[in-house]
């Protein structure tokens, strides 16, 4: 794959915390990392820690894991513990009052966080401010409540290139691949994709109709790479 030094890749996370369909996704070559919430890792019946070991094992980009605490002081203990987790931890932090003096304290020891539920520039930019290694835009969930999740991503990318902060923009709230094209037309950094949309990715009806027809030309002549006899 060549890519210039001036146009890095568009990574794509697997936003799940079902280990296996994330196993399944890491096989196709393209998936760089994972976001998780609680809400997720509720669904599974599972310990947040034990699904983040078995993400290691495999997982070679960011493992985002999200805290629950709602205070400074919990937050940054929980993000702390995450840590120690996996080398690879994000600490997914919301963007509330709390969260973004936590998202402060946890990026002056080194840690990485994930500015999360977040639904407008100004909020990217204190994110930004405070050492936030990632902030996720939720698009679709922007769009649901009469809102443009388009102007969300375009302004927050402006700004911060403006003053040049290296924080990483996620997409997430990704609902199909319309949203996908522009994340990467935009100049988003990740976008975070359920496994509900992964067969979006390449499933496309002409691609079928067009194998059909080449296969239907080839006929029964068997395998190209073995000589006739």
């Amino acid at each position: 794959m060549y890519v210039t030094e001036m146009n890095p890749p568009m990574q794509i996370f697997a936003d799940t915390a079902d280990v296996e369909a994330i196993r399944e996704a890491h096989e196709w070559g393209f998936i760089d990392g994972v976001t998780t919430n609680p809400a997720l890792v509720a669904e599974t019946d599972r310990s947040y820690r034990d699904i983040v070991t078995d993400l290691d094992e495999f997982v070679q980009g960011p493992i985002n894991a999200q805290v629950v605490a709602t205070d400074e002081d919990g937050m940054v203990e929980q993000g702390r513990k995450y840590d120690t987790w996996s080398d690879n931890i994000a600490v997914k932090i919301p963007v509330t009052q709390e969260g973004i003096k936590a998202i402060d304290r946890l990026s002056d020891e080194g840690i990485k966080t994930n500015a999360t539920c977040l639904f407008s520039p100004v909020q990217a930019l204190v994110a930004a401010k405070n050492g936030a290694s990632y902030v996720s835009t939720w698009w679709g969930t922007v769009n649901d409540s009469g809102h443009d999740g388009y102007e969300l991503v375009r302004n927050t990318r402006e700004i911060l290139d403006q003053y040049g902060y290296d924080t990483e923009i996620i997409v997430a709230s990704v609902r199909d691949t319309r949203h996908i094209v522009k994340s990467a037309r935009i100049g988003a950094d990740i976008i975070t994709v359920p496994p509900w949309v992964f067969g979006m990715l390449w499933d496309n009806p002409l691609t079928n109709q067009s194998l059909d027809n080449i296969l239907s030309e080839w006929g029964d002549r068997g395998d190209p790479t073995v000589d006739p006899s």
